[in-house]
């Protein structure tokens, strides 16, 4: 009696094993039409899911020798179906079948054309000329403008939504352009000064001097809010680098969220130092010296930020919901946070 039951135990046992363990494996590579390997295709077939690896290969098990249809899905990549008999399962000898190469065609889009139907003039002068815009209230319009030049007289111009003149106010100074923060408050960058621009309620332009440091610290970094933090960078446009970085609102504590980096424009910026002059790269030396600032970035920034080829950082950042969108074009990545 006591072997029955030990045979009757083995059998059971060896059906639950013999149905979790595979058959065998289907391994295989996706590809592209240039025979470029694909990764992070999603590979499945019933319950069943892999990606590829960044080679394009993939392994996924069969725990059965029936016909199956594996599925291959890639957000830029038309779908594809591919159908395996159970014959050809049965034929491999090995634990593993190996598949041919797996073509996956590019997701086009069908062309369309976007063509305006008149060029519509939003505002005209014979005596001024534009420099700048920001929009305002109730579909009201900011102009920087000036007669001959910026550097010897500017006004502001507020526009209704039919483009029609309300006020104008001469801006003190050399102006430099127009600029409107996080929370929509507009003002004019001088070089000397920076103004606050307000309207009255009875559409009267008034100018009000902020001071520099608060507005260049705190106003013109912060690119957005999200919850109980804002959201500033560290942007100069004479660094091929920036870094972004959220604070609370609530104790003023701050964390790194992503640094985006221009390696090739990096690396041509640190590489300006070999050819400036001795007196040059005296004068970086003693410039680290004094701020600890390598004396690369030094001669990157006073030289290099000058020939043609240089490019300031692009890298947007978005916030939608509650969601942070980070534009990082130099690794070709959209960031979600």
């Amino acid at each position: 009696m006591r072997n029955i039951f030990l045979i009757l135990f083995l059998s059971i046992f060896w059906v639950f094993y013999s149905q979790s363990q595979p058959v065998l494996y289907i391994s295989g590579k996706v590809l592209d039409l240039e025979n470029f390997p694909i990764p992070n295709v999603t590979v499945s077939f019933k319950n069943k899911l892999t990606k590829t690896s960044e080679n394009g290969s993939f392994l996924i098990p069969v725990n059965e020798i029936k016909s199956i249809d594996i599925d291959f899905k890639h957000s830029g990549f038309k779908k594809y179906k591919l159908s395996v008999s159970s014959r050809k399962l049965r034929r491999n000898v090995n634990d593993t079948l190996f598949l041919p190469s797996i073509k996956l065609y590019n997701l086009l889009l069908d062309e369309f054309s976007v063509i305006a139907n008149k060029i519509d003039t939003v505002y005209g002068s014979d005596r001024f000329s534009v420099e700048d815009f920001e929009m305002v209230n109730h579909g009201q319009m900011l102009l920087l403008s000036y007669e001959k030049t910026l550097r010897k007289e500017s006004k502001i111009l507020l526009l209704d939504n039919n483009q029609q003149l309300l006020h104008t106010h001469v801006v003190p100074g050399q102006s430099i352009r127009l600029f409107k923060d996080y929370s929509g408050q507009s003002y004019v960058i001088t070089i000397d000064k920076v103004f606050q621009i307000n309207v009255s309620n009875v559409n009267r332009i008034e100018l009000t001097a902020i001071n520099n440091d608060v507005f260049y610290d705190y106003c013109y970094r912060i690119i957005d809010t999200i919850s109980d933090d804002y959201l500033y960078s560290n942007f100069n446009e004479l660094y091929p680098a920036i870094k972004f970085y959220s604070s609370s609102k609530v104790d003023s504590t701050h964390s790194l969220i992503k640094e985006v980096k221009d390696d090739f424009m990096m690396e041509l910026y640190r590489a300006q130092y070999k050819y400036v002059s001795g007196r040059d790269k005296l004068w970086a030396y003693r410039k680290e010296q004094q701020t600890g600032i390598d004396k690369e970035i030094w001669v990157g920034a006073s030289v290099f930020t000058n020939d043609i080829l240089y490019k300031p950082i692009y890298a947007p950042l978005f916030v939608k919901n509650d969601s942070i969108y980070l534009f990082d074009h130099y690794q070709n990545y959209i960031y979600r946070l």
